[in-house]
């Protein structure tokens, strides 16, 4: 579109290097002079998150997920309840219960009710980099928690494979793969594959987005075909001496629970060349707004919904959880996220869930208002980890040794965690530092520790402290 000059009016994107060279070519519109005809967004996207979004000094999207306040939550250890109690129902307090039960599974039941396979141990690695699996037993050893292939270690933004609680973290998922609880189907399944693994009640044990439930349905599919099963999640937020969801390796004191940052996940930019900018500025920053956000998730007013309560929340006819696929397709039920400001959606979702009866309640809603946002909100927000990427132009030489460095660390964590012996997997890990550290990794991470240290002042410090 750039080099023909075809240009449409705006754009959704993520924010990157790409976002960022638009803005370089002068090809998008600065939104400052749009935002003083329009306050919907300065009134739903703090000032300081407005810092973070800004490229070279100059505001250019509007958010989607932006946030000031933590809420919701995703990845998290939960397990089926037709295969726990056939083990047992053991407590799981520990990481290392979590080993226990895998193995236990793994030895005494091989196969569900039906026959099938058990999977002791399930996760997505759907990206086929196996950093959501790395990220979670890194967790429970006490690491900060990692931006891809980056971390907070020592103070700085360095390279996650020189943090030793990282090494550590992927020579116990190595021991998983060597006694059995790790499949290399797992490594390798496709994210339909998974699902239906998942559906089947196979998964024993998963440390998995549980949110995804409202788009895979993989445990209302396990209910639905096997009505005594159920997924349920590993909660000890009740027990104040417990960890909560993020189980603690033996002798972890703290583990960091999920972070959420204020800026959100992609942008709305809009083009130069555009004829009407306030007019488009208006729409998507009103899709920010508490109204907009109620249309988003419920559609028009006189639809499914009339009147608002004495909070302004919608009264619905109809729980979205008993709308079919054509009736949320007509409403344009969550079509509009182009736009999403994470407190309006949150609060409104969590009040129409609250009002509705306890059997018409979602899964998925109650566990984030319940469990994983109290975490979220004592764990705190944090942008420190924003913008990394950008320091560094992705077709200079650095880039260019960068994408070496990531492509090949993306392609050892497998072969780590598949490693036949654990010294073949330490082997591996010094391999992959000392090729990283031969091609430029140095420079990338004084880079990076450049924009994180600014990213921390701006914030006025960091999270990952305990």
């Amino acid at each position: 579109m750039v080099s023909s000059g075809n240009l449409p009016d705006a754009i959704w994107m993520d924010r990157g290097a790409d976002n960022a060279k638009l803005a370089g070519l002068g090809l998008l519109a600065d939104l400052a002079p749009l935002k003083a005809n329009n306050p919907d967004y300065d009134n739903n996207v703090a000032a300081s998150t407005q810092e973070f979004l800004k490229v070279n000094g100059v505001l250019y999207g509007i958010p989607n997920w932006s946030r000031k306040a933590a809420t919701g939550g995703n990845e998290l250890w939960m397990y089926d309840q037709r295969i726990y109690t056939q083990a047992g129902s053991p407590s799981f307090t520990t990481f290392n219960d979590l080993y226990n039960y895998a193995k236990y599974v793994k030895d005494n039941i091989p196969k569900t009710a039906e026959g099938a396979d058990v999977v002791p141990m399930l996760f997505d690695n759907a990206g086929g980099d196996c950093l959501k699996l790395i990220g979670g037993f890194a967790r429970s050893f006490g690491s900060p928690n990692l931006s891809g292939w980056y971390t907070r270690i020592d103070g700085k933004l360095q390279m996650f494979l020189r943090s030793p609680i990282v090494v550590q973290a992927l020579l116990e998922a190595n021991r998983w793969y060597r006694d059995g609880l790790i499949q290399m189907a797992t490594l390798t399944d496709t994210h339909d594959q998974m699902v239906e693994k998942q559906v089947g009640g196979r998964a024993a044990l998963q440390y998995y987005d549980f949110s995804q439930d409202d788009s895979t349905r993989f445990r209302l599919g396990l209910i639905e075909a096997h009505p005594d099963d159920n997924y349920v999640i590993i909660d000890n937020t009740a027990d104040t001496t417990a960890k909560g969801i993020y189980l603690p390796a033996d002798g972890v004191n703290y583990v960091y629970a999920d972070t959420d940052g204020t800026v959100g996940w992609n942008v709305s930019c809009i083009f130069n060349n555009c004829q009407n900018k306030q007019r488009i500025f208006d729409m998507i920053s009103y899709l920010l707004t508490k109204e907009g956000s109620i249309l988003t998730m419920y559609g028009p007013q006189g639809d499914n919904w009339d009147t608002l309560d004495a909070n302004g929340i919608p009264q619905l006819k109809t729980p979205e959880s008993q709308q079919t696929s054509d009736e949320k397709t007509r409403l344009g039920v969550w079509n509009w996220m182009i736009a999403g400001q994470s407190d309006n959606i949150d609060t409104i979702k969590f009040a129409v869930n609250n009002a509705l009866p306890a059997d018409l309640q979602s899964w998925v809603i109650t566990n984030q208002q319940k469990i994983t946002t109290p975490l979220k909100a004592a764990a705190g927000l944090t942008d420190e980890y924003n913008n990394l990427s950008l320091c560094i132009d992705s077709i200079s030489d650095l880039g260019v040794q960068r994408q070496l460095c990531e492509d090949t660390l993306k392609a050892g964590m497998a072969k780590i965690i598949t490693a036949a012996t654990a010294d073949d997997a330490q082997k591996q890990i010094n391999d992959l530092i000392t090729f990283c550290d031969a091609n430029g990794m140095k420079d990338v991470e004084a880079a990076y520790d450049q924009v994180y240290q600014a990213n921390c002042a701006m914030q006025g410090g960091t999270v990952f402290n305990k």
